[in-house]
């Protein structure tokens, strides 16, 4: 998951610059690109997602996902899911 999401991260840069040069596709072209791209990237965007990227040891040196706010919320997420998880339990 994480590999997949620091993909996406990096292709975003690229397909936001479509109409620039070197690109320099038509603005109807890049827009119809940009908009599924955003789709897929939708998809992508899940605390799931978002855990696994930041627990991934792969990405320990990576400040790209470990300063995404996004991410830092998924992360506060699945913690309190867990810690609601454990108090049920533990009655």
């Amino acid at each position: 998951m994480g590999k997949a999401w620091l993909v996406m991260k990096t292709l975003e840069k690229h397909v936001q610059s479509l109409q620039n040069p070197p690109f320099s596709l038509p603005p109807k072209l890049a827009s119809h690109v940009e908009s599924q791209f955003q789709r897929l990237w939708r998809m992508m965007k899940t605390n799931l997602h978002y855990v696994g990227a930041l627990l991934n040891l792969y990405f320990l040196g990576n400040n790209m996902i470990h300063d995404d706010v996004d991410a830092k919320e998924g992360i506060r997420y699945y913690g309190r899911c867990l810690l609601m998880q454990h108090h049920m339990f533990k009655l």
